[in-house]
């Protein structure tokens, strides 16, 4: 039985309600994930728990689709899943929160003991930075500058699809390169690596390749950060998949620092 999806006009995401749910890659437990204020996605456990029972600066509440850090007054909230994942480290999880790590972990083993979902062959833990990027990682990752942010892509610039929904009830097959003039797209340039705490600290102002957006303007900028090609630049239609960029961290993205332009 098929069912009507809509965004409901009070909410600032875009992103229909079927996108939102996906499993997470690394320990298999599924994730809502929804957009804080900036445009960011935050992955948070589907289930809501006692405001009382969750330590301050673990609680998320929604509110109109976007994500906000506390409980918003509310006797319940929401926890983010990078906060109790069973594929970061154990010693990184808040002492409160350890209950519903081990009851993720549980869950974990049984889907791999059914063959429901199978653990990716990488290291036993991973850092929150990774948890929480939802793209498909590959070799051929490039970043972006845009909006002052860098910005690290799923795969190549001018392979990065449109996420808006078609009448068809499928995702965009458009490009975000399609269609562009001249004044609509980047330029590749050499700019300094952004500094970011941790290992990523001895990278900081080194040169590195990056897909400048710049110059563009806010508009065309918000194009690129929304991911839509631009048949989808001002269209109503929702969006269908998250948008796949994610905030470059050169602690946990340093493999995709490139400087073949210098």
């Amino acid at each position: 039985m098929s069912r009507r999806l809509w965004v409901h006009p009070e909410n600032s995401s875009r992103l229909l309600r079927a996108g939102q749910t996906r499993r997470c890659r690394y320990c298999g437990n599924y994730v809502d994930w929804h957009y804080k204020a900036d445009g960011s996605p935050v992955p948070l456990v589907p289930q809501e728990f006692p405001a009382r029972q969750i330590p301050d600066g673990k609680r998320w509440h929604l509110s109109r689709g976007t994500v906000y850090p506390g409980d918003g007054g509310s006797r319940f909230c929401r926890i983010a899943h990078t906060a109790v994942c069973p594929a970061a480290d154990e010693s990184d999880t808040h002492p409160r929160l350890l209950p519903v790590r081990r009851h993720l972990a549980v869950h974990s083993r049984k889907l791999v003991e059914t063959g429901t979902w199978a653990r990716p062959a990488e290291a036993p833990t991973v850092s929150a930075t990774r948890i929480a990027d939802h793209t498909t990682s590959g070799p051929d990752r490039e970043v972006a500058l845009m909006l002052g942010v860098h910005y690290l892509a799923p795969g190549r610039i001018a392979t990065l699809r449109c996420v808006a929904l078609t009448p068809d009830k499928r995702r965009c097959p458009g490009t975000l390169l399609a269609a562009t003039t001249p004044a609509d797209a980047g330029r590749w340039r050499t700019v300094p690596v952004p500094y970011s705490g941790g290992l990523g600290a001895q990278f900081a102002g080194e040169p590195m390749d990056a897909y400048d957006l710049s110059a563009l303007t806010y508009a065309q900028q918000l194009r690129w950060r929304w991911q839509h090609c631009m048949a989808h630049d001002r269209s109503v239609a929702p969006d269908i998949e998250l948008t796949e960029w994610i905030a470059f961290n050169a602690t946990d993205h340093a493999e995709y620092i490139r400087k073949e332009l210098g």
